[in-house]
């Protein structure tokens, strides 16, 4: 178990490292900048001190490795559409609002949920089984169908028993049989 436990750890840590450098590169290969973001028209010199000032002038892969230094860090840097502003004030300004509205979204699908699971499980009248055994009869017979018109040896019947009542799949003899048997025989527990 601890070995288990370990490996999707491990997974865990590889999967965010691909997506943390995926995030990364797909962004810088977007046309643009961040000063390009708004739709005011800056200064050449404005546009300049930004990008110094925000890491935009050095090569990618130099940017790459601050980025997840930062990372490790936990911190997220300036925010772009709030000046004056961290991107971790910015997160711990609006993330009581999001943990509120997942909660309340978590509450009301388990409510929900269980009402609805309840409901399936008292009702003796359920069309559950009736549905899965009816497609799975319509399966068997495309199967049959498709082994007959390609030469291919004809499914076997088998009979399922149990202690209370018996069921015939419906899986036709030959072709013949599977004209006759449009649908199938009636299902056991009716």
């Amino acid at each position: 178990m601890g070995k288990y436990i370990l490996k999707k750890i491990i997974y865990f840590f590889i999967t965010m490292f691909i997506i943390i450098t995926a995030t990364f590169f797909m962004m810088n290969c977007m046309p643009g900048d961040a000063t390009q973001a708004d739709t005011k028209v800056l200064p050449a010199a404005v546009v300049e001190n930004l990008k110094a000032r925000w890491g935009l002038d050095k090569p990618v892969f130099e940017r790459y490795l601050i980025y997840l230094g930062n990372l490790l860090q936990g911190q997220f840097g300036e925010s772009y559409k709030t000046p004056g502003m961290t991107a971790n004030q910015v997160i711990a300004e609006r993330f009581p609002a999001s943990l509120q509205l997942g909660l309340q979204a978590v509450a009301v699908g388990l409510i929900i949920g269980l009402i609805l699971g309840i409901l399936a499980a008292r009702s003796s009248a359920s069309l559950s089984p009736a549905l899965s055994l009816r497609h799975s009869c319509s399966d068997l017979r495309e199967e049959v169908s498709f082994r007959s018109s390609a030469g291919l040896p004809k499914a076997r019947t088998s009979r399922m028993s149990s202690d209370t009542h018996s069921c015939r799949p419906c899986l036709p003899q030959s072709a013949e049989s599977l004209r006759i048997h449009a649908i199938c025989a009636p299902p056991c527990w009716m």
